[in-house]
């Protein structure tokens, strides 16, 4: 009977999360790892019938991720840690209350950092922390360097085939514009703060629609709005297009210059060399510095349409700000120092279990169908060939479904 080490790659946003997650799985596959991936809720139920592995925990708030990470260890699984939101938080303090609270550290066997200043942020809260805390970055940056975002391109170019030239506007105001839509009543002063700049942004959106209208203006919305209140306000701008679908790189790729307030994606863009301008029409203590630091930054829609026209590079501190936030040199690869950790708490290899016998509980929440609506076999091989193809290798394992959105990767 064939005995494999045992991997668990749960992911909550399906466009943000999935391709990154995969890059991993591949690697893991090649070096004879059985891979489970999917929904969250669905990879902690299989985490619990299934043989003794890595969890890799993606971070989320504290009621959560106490269950998620005691059932890990409670399974006999060794768990480590990568936040997604590690990389770029306006509150230190908060970050350390919300995301990585002393209650759970001693259920965690490692801490993967995106950079110095995530890592250092956790060390001054607990200096005296007996989890190992190191930076890894994070694959989902992987995908952006030179020796992958081939992957997209054909996309990218159909995108500007199908849009002729366009510019690329992202939202991040799910804490005002939930997946139920706008927040009603009273408000917290974040949650004020985010109205604002969700307005300050429809204004954007409706001032370009008109002063760039030789060009189709793309609004992608944050994974955790409600799409449906921009095509409410855009509808009836004729070069406008909300689109939430897929995975943001093809987007990137393919934009004449992306458009953001504090947006993980602006550094997404900034990765691959794209025209960034940051919209901040007014400051806050809740602006998130860093990916407007890295972008061209604009006060005014007059000082954006300038920069659209005269496309200034990047400003020579941006390198500078950036590896102050992540840990790897612009085109690195992440996911080897991340692998080599799983392969250090790794459980001893274990046999693959009667796959028949395992049972999983139905979820149609809307919450979770909004972040993550679906995911088939036949998408998940087709991505396993475009990373295979780039290595230049054959695809090192098989794909079985073993339930609404879980699949098992299982090495050759």
């Amino acid at each position: 009977m064939v005995r494999t080490h045992w991997l668990y790659l749960p992911v909550e946003m399906k466009a943000r999360e999935l391709h990154a997650k995969l890059l991993l799985g591949y690697h893991a596959l090649k070096e004879g790892y059985s891979v489970l991936i999917g929904e969250h809720r669905k990879v902690e139920e299989a985490s619990m019938q299934l043989p003794p592995g890595v969890f890799l925990a993606k971070g989320c708030t504290p009621g959560y991720r106490k269950k998620v990470l005691t059932s890990a260890k409670a399974n006999g699984h060794g768990v480590m840690e990568l936040d997604e939101e590690g990389l770029i938080f306006s509150d230190a303090s908060r970050y350390i209350r919300q995301r990585m609270s002393a209650g759970q550290l001693k259920n965690l066997d490692y801490i993967c950092c995106w950079g110095p200043y995530q890592k250092h942020t956790i060390e001054r809260a607990y200096p005296n922390l007996s989890v190992p805390c190191t930076i890894t970055g994070n694959p989902r940056f992987d995908l952006l360097s030179p020796g992958y975002r081939g992957i997209y391109q054909e996309e990218a170019d159909l995108l500007k085939k199908t849009h002729g030239n366009y510019l690329l506007i992202n939202t991040r105001f799910p804490l005002y514009n939930g997946n139920k839509g706008i927040k009603e009543g009273d408000l917290s002063a974040e949650t004020a703060y985010m109205k604002d700049l969700f307005h300050a942004f429809v204004s954007l959106v409706r001032q370009m629609s008109k002063e760039c209208s030789d060009r189709t203006v793309i609004v992608r919305p944050h994974p955790g709005e409600n799409s449906t209140t921009y095509e409410r306000l855009f509808n009836h701008l004729p070069n406008v297009r909300v689109i939430s679908d897929g995975n943001v790189i093809h987007w990137l790729l393919g934009a004449e210059a992306v458009i953001h307030n504090g947006c993980t994606t602006g550094i997404e863009a900034f990765l691959l060399d794209k025209l960034v301008l940051a919209y901040v029409p007014f400051s806050s203590p809740f602006d998130v510095d860093f990916p407007n630091d890295i972008s061209t930054r604009t006060a005014t829609i007059k000082e954006l349409q300038k920069c659209l026209d005269e496309k200034p590079p990047p400003s020579k501190e941006a390198e500078r700000i950036f590896s102050r936030y992540y840990g790897l040199t612009k085109g690195d690869v992440s996911w080897p120092y991340v692998l080599d950790i799983i392969k250090r708490i790794s459980p001893p290899k274990a046999a693959v279990p009667n796959i028949r016998r395992l049972r999983f509980v139905p979820d149609n929440r809307e919450k979770i169908r909004h972040v993550f609506p679906s995911l088939t076999k036949r998408e998940l091989d087709a991505f396993l060939y475009k990373i295979s193809f780039q290595e230049g290798d054959p695809i090192p394992g098989k794909t079985q479904m073993l339930a609404d959105r879980l699949f098992l990767l299982s090495p050759s």
